[in-house]
């Protein structure tokens, strides 16, 4: 039978947990702290077992609280004050000692068979100890052109849903509009609103009409200074 815990072991499982970082110096609290071990363990085995599985989990002292969580992660305290969740960890549980078990997709008998012979590489993906032989696919009904299209376009969507974001292909970035783009868009006729019949498309005729028009003022105006010499 196992002895139950005495005062020594309690604090000798103290003086063990003041090798973390930030533990506290003070005697009066490092004597709470070995009481508060005393209270919640029965034996010393559990006491034992507390400050190692607080060495692994922790990285520094966190506190009396969070010290109680752990151990009410296994065992039911002696003074009955249970402490169910944790702030020292994200999803508020005390990680459990074991690794939970792994969890494996059950293999559907003839599921492979709904993969057109076209991509062999999906079936691999699945949990299949093999490949499926080539013979059962020579025993499948030969299907037309427009059911192999819609069996490839079923394969391509069921592997961009079985691939992880990460993995699947970058897109490529929107090509960025130049400034004459937005010049263009905004002077098209196409694209703006005008009234039936008031649009007329500017012709080389209508250039050149402009041309002489802008020659001729820059001419007045250089005349100009020399005909008010003249007046005066």
């Amino acid at each position: 039978m196992t002895e139950p815990i005495t005062d020594a072991d309690s604090y000798a499982a103290m003086a063990a947990l003041s090798a973390l970082p930030y533990f506290p110096s003070d005697p009066i609290a490092q004597t709470e702290i070995a009481n508060q071990i005393r209270l919640m363990c029965k034996t010393d085995d559990q006491a034992q077992w507390l400050v190692q599985r607080t060495f692994e989990l922790w990285s520094k002292w966190e506190g009396p609280r969070e010290l109680r969580a752990i151990f009410c992660a296994r065992f039911k305290p002696q003074d009955g004050v249970e402490v169910m969740r944790s702030a020292v960890f994200e999803d508020g549980i005390v990680p459990a000692e074991k690794p939970l078990p792994v969890w494996h997709m059950p293999v559907v008998p003839g599921a492979e068979k709904l993969l057109p012979q076209t991509r062999p590489q999906l079936i691999e993906q699945s949990n299949t100890a093999a490949l499926v032989p080539t013979s059962d696919f020579d025993q499948l009904p030969e299907l037309s052109r427009k059911q192999w299209k819609q069996q490839n376009q079923f394969a391509k969507q069921l592997e961009a849903v079985i691939t992880a974001p990460e993995d699947r292909p970058k897109l490529s970035s929107p090509k960025s509009i130049r400034q004459s783009d937005y010049v263009r868009l905004n002077e098209d006729p196409i694209h703006e609103a005008r009234p039936e019949g008031s649009y007329q498309r500017i012709t080389q005729a209508d250039i050149e009409v402009a041309v002489a028009e802008l020659h001729r003022k820059k001419a007045q105006d250089a005349d100009a200074p020399a005909r008010k010499d003249d007046d005066n």
